[in-house]
């Protein structure tokens, strides 16, 4: 008489991926929420619109001057009319380099 039903157990190695992707899934929902509470508790970064006019000693308007915030990679270049327009952190100080120029540190 022929035996229909295997006594075998399943092969351990399903089992195995079936258990590490649940912890794998368990692992980044945790960590998704650590993040969020951890972006709820920051304190706010207080930044100010800074803007103004870039010109060399005789009042020309000096257009792609780079303005720097200090200490960051925040920063911008001026238009054609030499204006520029940033929003920097508080005490932020300004570092403005043109080709051919002097690199100035400006406090705001």
């Amino acid at each position: 008489m022929k035996n229909n039903y295997k006594n075998e157990r399943p092969p351990l190695g399903r089992f195995k991926i079936v258990a590490s992707l649940k912890t794998t899934v368990l692992f980044l929902i945790f960590s998704l929420y650590l993040a969020q509470a951890n972006a709820n508790d920051s304190n706010p970064i207080i930044q100010q619109q800074v803007s103004g006019l870039i010109t060399d000693a005789e009042g020309v308007p000096l257009a792609g001057a780079n303005i720097l915030e200090k200490g960051t990679t925040n920063g911008t270049q001026t238009d054609f009319d030499g204006n520029f327009s940033l929003e920097v952190g508080d005490d932020a100080v300004l570092v403005v380099s043109y080709i051919g120029f002097a690199t100035k540190e400006v406090s705001v």
